[in-house]
């Protein structure tokens, strides 16, 4: 038994008699005995989320593609009417088309699955905390008014989003008082909660504050996801999930750009979301405990 995220009355709409009485349970809860009987016969509570596409189901999707088999039928044209070497030039461009299309789809596919990260947050009422320096900084800041305020509805369960490098008082006390690499890492520890998810952006992907943030982060239990770019840095080889925009070193004004365009597809694609347009993405098993 599953129940949809997208149902005509989201979980938390509900009013508490109305949610225990969907769960079947009592204001002081379920007994031992019945806990134990439901967790038998639902399994323990997580989350499905639908299965990855696999590189080869990828990789098939991109020969079935309309430009392919255009492309497929001038090769057979040519070979046909004696002209291997338009054949020949015709299968270069063919393998090109096919090779690119397949990386650029397991990058987006890749992306999703962070994106997927993001919903799963939204669903479990957890919060996600975004933090960057300078100019990553404001992009942070912007992405979280719209985590919170573009994708609210009424349908949906808000986000919970937080911007570690919003509070300038706290920021620079910590900075001031135990180091500017502790400036993040020190609201987590008040903060962060396993579950929750932390977002880092980072053109360098080295900055210290950013990776003392991360190793807290994993040892608190928290995803974390990051917007990296240059070489990606140490970030790249700690972070659960990450985008990367490789570009040369001290290519700022691409990589912080190319930052703030993800982030604003990454919303565009939240408020679709919360309009119902994927409604399968993420389902909720029934509570048993």
């Amino acid at each position: 038994m599953t129940t949809s995220l997208a149902g005509a009355t989201a979980w938390h709409a509900l009013a508490p008699s109305d949610a225990l009485a969907r769960l079947d349970a009592a204001p002081r809860g379920l007994t031992e005995a019945e806990a134990a009987r439901r967790l038998e016969q639902y399994g323990p509570n997580r989350f499905r989320r639908a299965p990855p596409a696999s590189p080869w189901r990828i990789l098939m999707a991109q020969l079935r593609s309309v430009i392919v088999l255009l492309l497929v039928a001038g090769a057979i044209i040519a070979l046909a009417t004696g002209d291997p070497l338009d054949a020949a030039a015709i299968g270069a461009v063919l393998v090109l088309n096919v090779a690119l299309g397949f990386v650029t789809e397991l990058r987006a596919h890749r992306a999703m699955e962070a994106l997927l990260g993001l919903e799963v947050a939204r669903a479990t009422g957890r919060t996600v905390y975004v933090a960057g320096n300078g100019g990553s900084a404001a992009t942070a800041s912007h992405w979280v008014n719209d985590l919170v305020k573009a994708t609210k509805c009424a349908e949906r369960r808000p986000f919970r989003a937080v911007c570690l490098s919003d509070s300038v008082s706290l920021l620079t006390a910590l900075a001031n008082d135990e180091g500017y690499d502790r400036a993040f890492s020190g609201q987590l520890e008040n903060l962060g909660e396993r579950g929750d998810v932390l977002v880092v952006i980072s053109a360098s992907g080295n900055s210290p504050n950013l990776v003392s943030a991360v190793n807290l982060a994993l040892e608190r239990g928290l995803v974390t996801i990051g917007l990296l770019g240059f070489d990606g840095g140490a970030l790249r080889s700690m972070l659960d999930e990450y985008l990367w925009i490789r570009t040369d070193l001290g290519a700022y004004g691409l990589v912080e750009s190319a930052h703030s365009i993800v982030c604003d597809i990454v919303t565009t694609c939240l408020v679709e979301s919360t309009a119902g347009a994927f409604p399968d993405t993420v389902r909720v098993e029934p509570v048993s405990t």
